[in-house]
């Protein structure tokens, strides 16, 4: 063998088979199929199916001295050692850790008595016996004793067996894929007679040529800074020892080594710990030796501790071993025997020769971007849908317009179409029978107003009389029903008058508020008509829930943290009279409807008036000015997304409209709030005596701080009561079950919900979902979608709420916008878009944004800004992709504001004493929304704002990702019968490698960084390799309008990809790619972070080193190693358990999916354990629960997974969380991933005990977020969370 080397004057390199230079630079080594080119691999890509043979493998029995070689690779022959006989039990340790627990293990010299008490028969199975070394007699006639046929060795025999027929192969260890210049040979023995077909033919997966600087690692700090070689890379393969002078070589780090290295080997190679322009020349680890002769990861910990052993054996280079046993097996059935066959073409299944030829490969892999007048291949296929989606949107749009009026006449022939739908004697009717028909309805109206007046007195009156607050008798004792002509009429009975006072009085002076409440909420009913609500409306209360009646008749208290505001400035008069009469229009229907009344007031609140349209103007009221909104504590609450409306809907949903008349000003406002919330009428109600008009708002307003958690809240309760009974067949929205079809699971249907309520059918039963005052029933049909609008409405009646009828829409597939986005059902999917007007108009203020900051960056108008950031986040809701790229417009409009860094970001918490009382508090660090530091002062909003480094940045990459000229309908989930894909992805400092499952078949490919890749950082090769390897999976592939799980253990690359940028540029231009992929493409994708031991245990991580032992490598399923659906008891019943038995007082209740949504409509403490994949849909339900009912405490016990869907929001709702890996209950060697604990703390929300909570969870902090926690017992830990359970609960009792 002849050795290059390398001096300091002259550069001398070849091949150890002396090929010349030009020649290598030309073609690829011998035994490799040429590979694809790419401008970030070294030498190409490896390609290739795995055999899914791997995944039934077949027994083996192995002999050797001490540890054979095969125990390390032969499950990537395809079988599984079955039983092992050594002569010696040395490094029996190392044997048992290497096979499976069924295996059998015979450690003694003299292997005669086997011949008597063989471990096994195999004469049904295709098994074989490999020996580490030469096949002897002795081996060939146990195999006859244990019935098999076939035999491998890794030495050369001295002379043919008699009876046995053979197959001599060898193959060079650096062109089966190796970083040696070893050879391996493999004798195949097969006993003469035996049938072919008993003859397993195994395959191996593909390779490329590699270098040492595959397996050598570049933070390893030993050894002596040294000059690098004049050439670092080697562009050819070689063997180069860089010290050719000396006695002792070294080898460079990205050439290969010689045959056989010893332990001692030393390398010179770059490393981190090197000062710059120097290398590193040490010894090669214990586990970089080891992977130098291919030792499986898994291994590299149990065989390390014993390399520095003199009589280890050591391994034979794995992937020449298995390379010449593949063609000797192959060969073996055909072959006379006794023939020597050498390695010169690669091992290759069918399937991984068509990959590694097919014209996808011959590209390159940086992403083409589309001209502007270029389609792209998929277009074609969802140009025509997405056309008629939009122009039903468009024209949905235009006709929503015109029920936005509050003069817009009510649609009632809807009610007349259904009424002739759903009626009997349907077919008896024409066309020409509809006017009649609505006469007739406009009669039975008429008649039917009545009786629901009567009934809305005689209930409240039955109501006192069951509260003990009511004569004996009812309401007929009082007045009675007279016709006069045509019109009905009440009259008083006679002494029904002085009943009625005599009552009157007594209540009076019992309770004033029940007086005034229950007789407010009458006589506005008994003013309405039909569709409307002529004189407001107030609750009526006596209907509601028990525990919720006197917050919904009195008004909801809150806390006040600061001092009352005592503000008494007049309200200014508005100059322009146009304006000042509209404004007068507007306050005179509030004062006419009693919102704002006579009262005491102590503070004032102020006004002002906005345009709204061409001709109209919007009313603002503000309570910030005043300091209202200062003085009030507001607990934080969510509210649904599109998500949460899109697991209610299917292919073929309908879904209807109801919204809400006058939303916030259906809830009074709490006595003690009245008179600090009080309005200047001065200037428009002038008093004829000139003294000063002051009145107050008796209603929760627009612009006081509690208004909207009121409203939602009341909202939520009423929605509870629409609901009604789960289990009733009579109800619209009855249903049977709770489906939680998870990726991860077996039976993972893409085109479904992942959660969803279900009935007997499996279709999703009708539903309700609710944002403020936009209400969306659903239903599997039409008929059902109505009924569903129709019982919300009249539910909402019932309660005393106001249904807006002119806003109503039919049940409908495109019922138009929702939230902000609009969502689409057809029978080929469920999309949401945004109509064509959107689209151009939020493009166009990209747009002005760009050309703002390209004008003067430093005075950028913030009001402005603040506009354009409203309208942005309607169109952001439809397109997620978009939604990381508004994050440049909050840090500029809000970088203002204190305790934040020069790029708008918010500092990390200190404690200081404002925050004793922060409503947000958490332990959170480094989170960059509004969850951080209070104002300490009040400072004023600046006119103008400067643009912050990112706004630029996002703007830009809006603009880019919003290029098309019509906005581009989303699918939300794949089309039914389309399989999901799951995709891991891995990358070292020196090589990648991809692992993709599509239709149930595992694809792989792997490669080396070439010098341009290897200087970029490792965030970069991390996101780059999922980039490029989802690029190459979507056009091989045919990936169109697919749903794609990509797992990474880089978490810069899954925040990146959730969050749209990073410091590094060239990271955030990765994920803009990736990001306009998904869009192009129609793909919905899923980045998620798993741990480093995951991706190990998967099999992906070891690509890299051409590793192919582990996981889906190994043949094991994919669906195995993303536990997505399993929630922390299905992964561990020690947890439960604990749970179970430490927490008795505390009454815990463990919520089963089902109770999701039916136990957490009531008091109580909850623990809810989601799988990650339905963390989602709990922080939703969770968020409510919590909305309605603060009094209860919750626990949510998720595993550390997809947390780019749930963990920011579920952050916010709780009020504390922790990391927990306790090896009793979460022991992480098997898990790989932490288990994230979240506890919401109980609270009223009239005393929420802000400093007692925050000294508990200070307390509590320093307990279990402390580095010593691991160090306590089991006991210890468990005593601690259950004190701290304990303690949260007494901070507020349950109702």
């Amino acid at each position: 063998m002849r050795i290059a080397n390398i001096s300091e004057t002259t550069v001398s390199q070849q091949l150890v088979d002396e090929a010349p230079l030009d020649q290598v630079l030309d073609a690829p080594p011998k035994g490799f199929a040429k590979s694809a080119p790419n401008d970030l691999a070294l030498r190409g890509l490896a390609s290739g199916v795995v055999d899914a043979r791997l995944s039934n493998k077949l027994p083996c029995i192995v002999f050797g001295d001490s540890y054979p070689s095969w125990l390390a690779f032969a499950g990537q022959l395809g079988y599984e050692p079955v039983a092992v006989i050594l002569r010696s039990d040395k490094f029996l340790t190392a044997v048992e850790a290497s096979v499976g627990d069924q295996c059998v293990i015979w450690c003694f010299p003299d292997w005669t008595p086997l011949m008597e008490r063989p471990p096994g028969h195999f004469a049904d199975r295709d098994a074989v016996v490999l020996v580490d070394g030469r096949v002897t007699q002795e081996i060939l006639d146990l195999a006859q004793v244990f019935q098999v046929h076939t035999v491998l060795g890794t030495g050369l025999q001295r002379r043919k067996v008699r009876g046995w027929k053979q197959v001599v192969a060898k193959a060079k260890h650096a062109e089966a894929g190796g970083v040696s210049h070893s050879l391996s040979h493999v004798v195949a023995c097969s006993l003469e007679g035996t049938p072919v077909r008993n003859i397993p033919q195994p395959t191996l997966p593909t390779s490329i040529p590699r270098d040492l600087g595959s397996v050598l690692s570049d933070v390893e700090g030993s050894g002596v800074n040294r000059a690098p070689p004049r050439q670092r890379r080697l562009s050819t393969f070689a063997v180069v020892n860089t010290r050719p002078e000396q006695a002792w070589p070294v080898y460079h780090g990205q050439g290969w080594l010689p045959p056989n290295p010893p332990r001692s080997t030393q390398v010179l190679t770059p490393s981190v710990f090197a000062p710059k322009g120097k290398w590193k020349r040490r010894r090669l680890t214990s586990h970089e030796w080891l992977a130098a002769y291919d030792c499986p990861d898994r291994l590299l910990s149990v065989l390390g501790p014993h390399v520095s052993d003199p009589s280890f054996p050591g391994l034979r280079p794995g992937k020449s071993l298995l390379a010449a046993a593949c063609i000797a097996l192959r060969n073996l059935g055909s072959n006379g025997g006794g023939s020597f066959i050498s390695l010169t073409t690669p091992v290759l299944s069918g399937q991984s020769r068509q990959a590694l030829n097919s014209p996808a490969m011959e590209r390159p892999l940086k992403i083409r971007k589309l001209e502007p007048n270029e389609k792209s291949d998929h277009q074609e296929e969802v140009e025509s849908p997405a056309q008629e989606i939009l122009k039903e949107v468009d024209r949905d749009v235009r006709e929503r317009k015109a029920t936005k009026s509050d003069d817009a006449a009510v649609p009632e022939y809807l009610w007349t179409e259904h009424f002739i739908e759903e009626s009997e004697v349907k077919s008896g009717w024409q066309e020409s029978d509809k006017p009649a028909i609505e006469k007739g309805m406009a009669i039975l109206r008429k008649y039917l107003l009545r009786r629901w007046k009567w009934k809305v007195l005689r209930s409240y009156v039955d109501w006192l009389h069951q509260s003990g607050n009511r004569p004996e008798g009812s309401a007929t004792n009082w007045v009675k029903l007279v016709q006069v002509g045509a019109e009905w009429k009440f009259e008083w009975r006679k002494d029904g008058l002085q009943e009625y006072q005599s009552w009157h009085r007594r209540m009076k002076e019992g309770d004033l508020l029940e007086f005034e409440a229950g007789s407010d909420a009458i006589f506005r009913a008994w003013n309405s008509t039909w569709w409307e609500w002529d004189d407001g409306s107030r609750p009526f209360h006596w209907r509601w829930p028990k525990w919720y009646r006197n917050t919904i008749r009195d008004g909801l208290e809150i806390h006040l943290r600061s001092d009352v505001p005592e503000y008494k400035v007049p309200q200014r008069d508005e100059k322009d009279p146009t304006i000042k009469e509209a404004i007068k229009k507007k306050l005179a229907k509030v004062r006419y409807r009693r919102y704002i009344a006579k009262g005491a007031v102590v503070s004032l609140t102020s006004f002002f008036a906005v345009e709204k349209g061409e001709d109209d103007i919007r009313m603002v009221y503000d309570g910030t000015k005043s300091g209202l909104n200062e003085a009030m504590w507001v607990p934080r609450f969510g509210l649904p997304t599109i998500e949460s409306h899109l697991r209610s809907i299917e292919e073929g949903t309908f879904m209807a409209d109801v919204d809400v008349g006058e939303c916030f000003l259906n809830f009074p406002l709490h006595p003690s709030l009245r008179k600090l919330a009080g309005v200047d009428l001065t200037h428009y109600f002038p008093d004829p005596n000139r003294a000063t008009v002051w009145e107050c708002w008796h209603r929760a307003l627009m612009g006081v701080k509690s208004s909207p958690y009121q409203a939602v809240q009341g909202m939520s309760v009423a929605e509870e009561v629409i609901r009604g009974d789960p289990s009733d067949t009579t109800n619209v929205f009855q249903w049977d079950d709770v489906r939680l079809n998870c990726p991860g699971d077996e039976s993972y249907d893409p085109s479904k919900p992942w959660v969803s309520k279900v009935r007997l059918d499996d279709r999703i039963a009708a539903d309700l979902i609710s944002y403020v005052d936009d209400l969306r029933p659903s239903g599997p049909s039409r008929r059902e979608a109505w009924k569903a609008a129709r019982r919300t409405a009249s539910v909402l009646n019932h309660l005393g709420i106001q249904d807006a009828a002119r806003k109503r829409r039919d049940s409908s597939r495109t019922p138009g916008a929702w939230a902000g986005s609009v969502v689409v059902t057809r029978d080929d999917g469920v999309y949401t878009t945004a109509d064509t007007e959107k689209w151009k108009k939020a493009k166009a203020m990209v747009d002005e944004v760009i050309l703002q900051i390209q004008k003067c960056p430093k005075r950028m108008d913030r009001k402005r800004l603040e506009s354009i950031r409203g309208f942005l986040n309607y169109v952001v809701r439809t397109y997620p992709p978009l939604k990381p790229y508004l994050t440049g417009l909050h840090l500029t409009i809000d970088g203002w504001r204190p305790n934040r860094d020069v790029d708008g970001w918010r500092l990390k918490k200190k404690k200081v004493a404002a925050m004793v009382e922060d409503e947000d508090w958490n332990w959170e660090e480094g989170d960059s929304d509004e969850k951080g530091l209070l104002t300490v002062e009040e400072i004023a909003a600046p006119a103008v704002v400067e643009a912050k480094k990112r706004l630029g940045e996002d703007m830009v990459a809006l603009r880019y990702l919003m290029s098309s000229a019509k906005p581009l309908p989303r699918r939300v989930r794949s089309k039914k019968g389309r399989k999901v894909v799951y995709c891991f992805g891995d990358a070292s400092s020196s090589g990648f490698g991809i692992t993709l499952e599509v239709d149930g078949t595992v694809y792989y490919e792997y490669g080396q960084w070439n010098e341009k890749a290897e200087n970029r950082s490792s965030n970069w090769r991390e996101a780059t390799n999922l980039l490029e390897g989802l690029r190459r999976a979507v056009e091989d592939h045919n990936l169109h309008g697919l749903e794609l799980f990509i797992f990474t253990d880089n978490t810069t690359a899954e925040s990146t990809f959730w969050k749209g940028s990073s410091s590094d540029q060239a990271l955030s231009s990765v994920v803009l790619e990736m990001r306009k992929l998904e869009m192009e493409y129609d793909l919905t994708l899923h980045v998620i972070h798993v741990s480093g031991s995951r991706m190990i245990k998967q099999g992906t991580d070891g690509l890299s080193r051409a590793d192919h032992s582990n996981g889906v490598m190994n043949g094991e399923k994919m669906s195995r190693h993303v536990p997505l659906n399993l929630s922390a008891f299905d992964r561990s019943p020690q947890l439960k358990q604990r749970f179970d038995s430490y927490f008795p007082t505390l009454k815990l209740k463990l919520m089963k999916p089902r109770d999701w949504f039916d136990e957490y409509h009531r008091f109580g403490n909850f623990v809810w354990t989601p799988p990650p994949a339905a963390a989602e849909a709990v922080v939703d339900l969770l968020n409510k629960a919590r909305h309605k009912r603060p009094e209860s405490m919750h626990i949510v016990l998720v595993p550390r997974l997809m947390t780019g869907r749930w963990r920011r929001m579920l952050t916010r709702t709780s009020d504390f969380y922790f990391k927990m890996d306790w090896s009793d209950s979460w022991d992480l060697k098997v898990h790989h991933e932490p288990l994230l604990c979240f506890i919401c703390l109980p609270f009223r929300v009239s005393r929420p005990k802000l400093r007692e909570r925050a000294q508990l969870l200070d307390e509590v902090g320093s307990l279990l977020l402390q580095p010593d926690l691991r160090k306590k017992s089991h006991g210890e830990r468990w005593d601690l969370l259950r004190k701290f359970l304990v303690q949260a609960r007494s901070l507020c009792t349950l109702p």
